[in-house]
C-alpha cells in the first residue's frame, strides 16, 4: 500500500449515470507521497471505479467538482457517502434536458480507529452518489489528509 498525503482522481468522459448510482471517479492523476519519517503514516487507496478507501485516522478534506449534463429538467444532486451514510449533498437545477450543471462539493471528514460510537471507523469508504440522471459529465475529486 502506498502512503500519500493527497490523491486526485479525474474523469474527463463520464458516460450516462442513473439516479441513485455512484459516480465513476476516473483515474488517479496525482498523488503526493509522504516523505520518509512522516508521522503519523496513513494511506488513501483508490479501489475500483467508484470508491476511495481511507485507511488511517485523521481529518481529510474532500473536494469534488463536476460538470454534468442533465438527462431531464429538474434537480441534479451529488451526495457524499462516508462509511455507507450520506453526510452532505449539493443540489443544482437544470432548466431543460441537456443543460449542464456545475457542482462543487467541499467537505471535511474525520476518521476514527475502532471507536464503537463512531460511524467512520477505518477503513472508511468514500463515494459520491447521484440523484437525477445524467447523460455525460466530467469530474475531479481531491482527497487530502490535513491532520
Amino acid at each position: 500500500m502506498s502512503k500519500y498525503r493527497t490523491i486526485q482522481l479525474t474523469n474527463t468522459a463520464t458516460g450516462a449515470v442513473a439516479t441513485g448510482a455512484y459516480m465513476p471517479l476516473g483515474i488517479i492523476t496525482r498523488r503526493l507521497i509522504c516523505c520518509d519519517g512522516c508521522a503519523p503514516a496513513y494511506t488513501v487507496d483508490y479501489s475500483g471505479s467508484d470508491v476511495i478507501s481511507i485507511n488511517d485516522v485523521g481529518y481529510y478534506n474532500i473536494t469534488y467538482n463536476a460538470s454534468l449534463t442533465a438527462e431531464a429538467a429538474g434537480t441534479v444532486a451529488v451526495a457524499l457517502v462516508v462509511g455507507g451514510q450520506q453526510v452532505y449533498q449539493v443540489t443544482e437545477t437544470a432548466a431543460a434536458e441537456g443543460d449542464v450543471v456545475n457542482i462543487t462539493l467541499p467537505y471535511q471528514i474525520r476518521t476514527f480507529c475502532n471507536d464503537t460510537g463512531a460511524n467512520a471507523n477505518v477503513p472508511v469508504a468514500v463515494r459520491l452518489q447521484l440523484t437525477g440522471a445524467i447523460t455525460a459529465g466530467a469530474s475531479n475529486l481531491i482527497v487530502e489528509r490535513v491532520y
